[in-house]
């Protein structure tokens, strides 16, 4: 609540801004998720969790902004998900040439609200020319966020996979998605890498961001079997991500 007042307060401040424009922003891009152990249950020596698996994202933004700083809201959709793997132990694989991995990952659909501050840090220029002006210029820009998000009823509940590999090796794997709240709560930072066409009209911007959840959203609950060895391990869900976004600014309202 203290964030969106802020927000409202930053607003009010803005009517003395020399330049004001309202833009919209479609945007695609990629987001990995983040899960961390559940500290109650086990895991086998050879699994691991958090390996890079990388998931479609896309936004439609409005942005509102002044000579000093910008501010977003709308929907962004991503995925709160898990990824890991796992190979027979070391002890008792069969195959002579090393133990058999299996890898798995998923993904539930969440919609992110969120409300973004961004402020300009730094302008370089590119391709100056007879007169000393730049032909391109990209700027810098810090943002810091906060958003509410929403993960809708799914029917990919859970999964089975299991089999035998050629050396006799054998892996099972029973996973349960175990949705805990469907409302989440999310701290956002990153930067914004802004370009500027000849006329210093904003162009595409890429976004690096890291968003960090807050509450816990999803277990994912993994029984797995190697070689005849059973263990059971919880992974959990946040919605934790490290996201890459390009989006291009579609001018709604200029104000002078």
């Amino acid at each position: 609540m203290r964030f969106y007042l802020i927000i409202i307060l930053i607003l009010i401040s803005s009517i003395n801004s020399f330049s004001q424009q309202l833009t919209l922003h479609p945007g695609i891009g990629f987001q990995t998720p983040f899960t961390s152990l559940d500290q109650n249950t086990s895991k086998a020596p050879t699994f691991r969790h958090n390996r890079v698996r990388q998931y479609f994202s896309y936004s439609l933004l409005i942005t509102y902004t002044t000579d000093k700083y910008s501010i977003s809201t709308g929907i962004l959709n991503g995925k709160t998900g898990v990824s890991y793997t796992m190979t027979t132990l070391p002890d008792n694989t069969r195959n002579p040439s090393g133990a058999p991995r299996r890898s798995q990952s998923t993904g539930l659909l969440t919609r992110h609200f969120p409300i973004i501050y961004s402020r300009e840090i730094k302008r370089l220029g590119f391709g100056a020319n007879s007169e000393g002006l730049y032909r391109h210029n990209i700027s810098i820009h810090s943002i810091i966020g906060a958003s509410i998000s929403y993960t809708p009823p799914s029917n990919a509940g859970s999964l089975s996979l299991g089999g035998a590999f050629f050396s006799g090796d054998t892996i099972e794997i029973s996973r349960t998605n175990n949705t805990i709240q469907r409302f989440g709560a999310s701290l956002t930072a990153g930067v914004i890498l802004q370009l500027y066409n000849k006329k210093n009209r904003p162009t595409w911007n890429l976004t690096l961001y890291y968003s960090q959840g807050l509450r816990r959203l999803v277990n994912f609950e993994i029984d797995y079997t190697l070689n005849g060895e059973t263990f059971a391990t919880t992974l959990i869900s946040r919605g934790t991500v490290a996201g890459i976004h390009l989006s291009y600014p579609i001018r709604l309202k200029k104000w002078d």
